[in-house]
């Protein structure tokens, strides 16, 4: 039960976030917000610094996507949010990104039933007709607030976690050697941040190629093409946030065309925790161990150079049979449990 003083401070009126411009003082008890969630969902990981934070916030996409940010509070403290992002290169696509966050103590009070309000409108707004939300079995209020709503799941994975204290060295060795041994006319090459303009178009194609293939269940994602336009502008959101963004891309000599693909994106100042992104390979160019060449290479470098680096996370659909097999293999296990749904908006 909340104290009666929060009880009778809470307002039910909702309040629109304008993240680049709004007081510092309002921002701190959004990022503040945003951490007791992230503590409560994972509290095992240290958090990023509430400055770091803020700074990641001020800085959404500005020409690709277009980003409502929603709050209910009690008083000055957040209690309550809502996000949702409308990638404006996909206008035929129904769908819509979008979170809702309550705070442990103000759950099952309504709050997130009217935050669904916002989103519904913006939605709207923008031509889309469903809404997508994810649960974790870390924060199960959300799996019964979606029932509740419901919202039809429609893909179900997990997050899969490495130990890199675990990480078995002469495995990856093994791999980058035998790759080594197996393919030839391929080479891999690294860069931090957006890549080099020759490489623009192949690396598109590449990354749509990842969409195209990924299991999606019944969800349908509202990212189909990569342009040039928007991996700048994702990639100038990571850099304006502080984070480091590592790829490696195996590329066939031949046609300097990329291949193959692999990702890690980490923040400088929570260097403990780092994610593994996308890894795909053409399909016409696998079960010739180039998967697995990528993925322990971009290991073997991440923690030679990142010393720090403690675990390393990653999200896999459960039916991702390929994927899943090459991360147990390297030692990564299922640490929580999730799902994204649809909602139909009435």
């Amino acid at each position: 039960m909340l104290p009666e003083e929060n009880t009778q401070s809470l307002r039910s009126g909702i309040v629109r976030i304008d993240q680049r411009n709004a007081p510092d003082d309002v921002m701190e008890e959004l990022a503040l917000h945003i951490l007791l969630l992230m503590k409560e969902r994972n509290p095992e990981y240290p958090l990023l610094p509430m400055e770091e934070l803020i700074k990641n916030l001020r800085h959404p996409p500005e020409e690709t996507m277009e980003v409502g940010f929603w709050t209910i509070c009690a008083g000055k403290r957040v209690v309550a949010k809502a996000t949702g992002w409308v990638n404006l290169t996909e206008y035929e696509i129904p769908t819509m990104m979008s979170t809702i966050t309550v705070l442990p103590e103000y759950r099952r009070k309504g709050l997130a039933t009217q935050l669904l309000e916002p989103l519904k409108d913006f939605a709207r707004q923008h031509g889309k007709s469903t809404l997508i939300l994810e649960s974790t079995d870390r924060q199960p209020s959300g799996r019964e607030f979606l029932t509740h709503i419901r919202a039809e799941e429609g893909l179900v994975g997990h997050v899969n976690r490495l130990d890199l204290s675990d990480l078995n060295r002469n495995l990856m060795q093994e791999w980058i050697w035998k790759a080594n041994e197996r393919v030839e006319g391929f080479s891999l090459l690294f860069f931090e941040g957006v890549p080099s303009e020759h490489l623009m178009d192949s690396y598109c194609q590449m990354y749509t190629h990842i969409i195209e293939t990924q299991p999606t269940g019944s969800i349908q994602f509202p990212f189909k093409v990569f342009t040039p336009e928007l991996v700048r502008e994702l990639f100038k959101v990571d850099e304006n946030a502080g984070r480091r963004f590592w790829s490696l891309v195996a590329i066939e000599d031949a046609t300097g065309r990329i291949i193959g693909y692999t990702e890690v994106v980490f923040h400088p100042g929570l260097p403990q925790l780092i994610t593994q992104g996308g890894t795909c390979v053409f399909t016409e160019y696998r079960n010739r161990g180039i998967g697995r060449w990528l993925k322990a290479s971009l290991l073997v470098k991440l923690v030679n150079e990142v010393p720090e680096a403690h675990w390393i996370t990653t999200s896999n659909a459960d039916v991702n049979a390929s994927m899943l097999k090459i991360n147990y293999e390297m030692g990564f296990k299922p640490c929580e449990a999730t799902a994204f749904w649809q909602y139909q908006i009435p």
